[in-house]
């Protein structure tokens, strides 16, 4: 997706969160149940539209594998539940698509816990590095899975930094005397 495509998505759901916001600010209730109802509508006709078109493309030459890869589409059938892939597949494929902006960074992801509200996920620096790169490794991770999972309210993302042992096995050092 370009930037300009991303920065045109994040404008219509600023958009649409603002406006969702005005609703529940209405004094008057009927009117916010109103209001509520025809989302409800809305949301209702366009997924029942959308299974329909899933169900026509679906076993097609991979048109809805295609569509299921922009990233608007994606969050849009996730949205109505109609994405081709499941939350463990569609977190899976965006940790592989991070893996070597981390390899790059000397670092790996290790998912630690899906299920229920939350994905868990441990990046472990392998490389010395300053406290920033903590930082970035984990908003590049966060970003690639809010993508990939917008329907998780709770993506977690624990960055550590791995430790070489100063453990040198006997065998080692045996084999070292006798070179």
């Amino acid at each position: 997706m370009s930037d300009d495509a991303k920065e045109e998505l994040q404008e219509r759901l600023g958009r649409v969160e603002a406006l969702v916001r005005a609703v529940e600010d209405l004094p008057d209730e009927k009117a916010r149940d109103a209001a509520r109802e025809v989302v409800a509508a809305v949301l209702e006709l366009h997924g029942a539209a959308l299974a329909r078109i899933v169900s026509t493309v679906a076993g097609k030459d991979g048109i809805l594998a295609a569509l299921a890869a922009d990233e608007t589409v994606s969050s849009v059938l996730v949205l109505h539940d109609l994405h081709p892939q499941d939350l463990e597949a569609r977190v899976r494929a965006a940790l592989e698509r991070l893996r070597t902006g981390l390899v790059l960074r000397g670092a790996r992801a290790d998912l630690e816990k899906l299920g229920g509200d939350e994905v868990r996920v441990r990046v472990v620096r392998e490389a010395q590095g300053c406290g920033s790169d903590f930082a970035k490794l984990r908003a590049m991770v966060e970003e690639g899975l809010g993508r990939a999972a917008p329907e998780v309210p709770s993506i977690v993302v624990e960055v550590t930094q791995e430790t070489p042992s100063a453990f040198i096995p006997v065998e080692k050092v045996k084999g070292a005397r006798h070179e």
